[in-house]
C-alpha cells in the first residue's frame, strides 16, 4: 500500500490545501463557500451529464469481448479463502488488478459467512450498475477530467443521473 500511495505523490505531487475557489455559470462571480461550491458542482454535472445522447454502435462494436467464465460466479468456500489467504505475500500484488495481498488482513471470514446472500443478491445487480469516481486536486483539473468523461459518455449514450451524484471535500 505505501508504494502506492508513494506512486500517487509522485504522478499528483504534494496535497494542496486550502479552499476551493469556483467562478457562477455566468463566470462573473467567484465563490468559495462550501455549500455554494457544491451546489455549482451539482449545477455543472446536471447540465453536462443529464444530456440526451444517441449510441455509437460502432464505438460498441469496437470493443473486444472475452469468454465468459461461469465458474467465476461461484463464491468462494471457506476452505478456499483460508488455503488462499496465507499463501499471499506482503507487499506483493497478487495479480493484475493491484490489489495488494495485506488488504486481505482486513478481511473477516465470519463477515463473509454472514453477508453471503446478501453478496449475491448484490452482485447481480452491480451488472446494472456504473459507478465512477473523478478525483482531483484544483478545479481546473476537475474541469479537464470532467469534459474528458463528458466526451466519452457521448460515444455510448451514457446518462449521468445527477441526483445521485456526490461531491466530496
Amino acid at each position: 500500500m505505501k508504494g502506492f500511495y508513494n506512486g500517487l505523490k509522485e504522478v499528483w505531487g504534494p496535497k494542496k490545501k486550502g479552499p476551493v475557489h469556483l467562478k457562477s455559470t455566468d463566470r462573473m462571480e467567484t465563490f468559495s463557500d462550501s455549500k455554494r461550491v457544491v451546489a455549482r458542482w451539482s449545477e455543472h454535472f446536471q447540465k453536462l451529464l443529464n444530456v440526451p445522447g444517441d449510441i455509437d454502435h460502432e464505438a460498441l462494436d469496437n470493443i473486444p469481448q472475452r469468454v465468459t467464465k461461469i465458474s467465476l460466479d461461484e463464491i468462494p468456500t471457506m476452505a478456499e479463502l483460508a488455503r488462499a489467504i496465507p499463501g499471499l505475500k506482503d507487499g506483493k500484488a497478487p495479480g493484475r488488478d493491484g490489489i495488494p495481498a495485506e488488504s486481505a488482513d482486513l478481511f473477516n471470514v465470519a463477515h463473509f459467512r454472514v453477508k453471503t446472500k446478501t453478496t449475491r443478491i448484490l452482485m447481480r445487480e452491480l451488472l446494472f450498475a456504473d459507478d465512477s469516481a473523478l478525483v482531483a486536486h484544483s478545479a481546473e483539473e476537475m474541469q479537464k477530467i470532467v469534459d474528458a468523461f463528458s466526451d466519452a459518455s457521448k460515444k455510448f449514450g451514457l446518462k449521468i443521473n445527477i441526483k445521485k451524484t456526490e461531491v466530496l471535500n
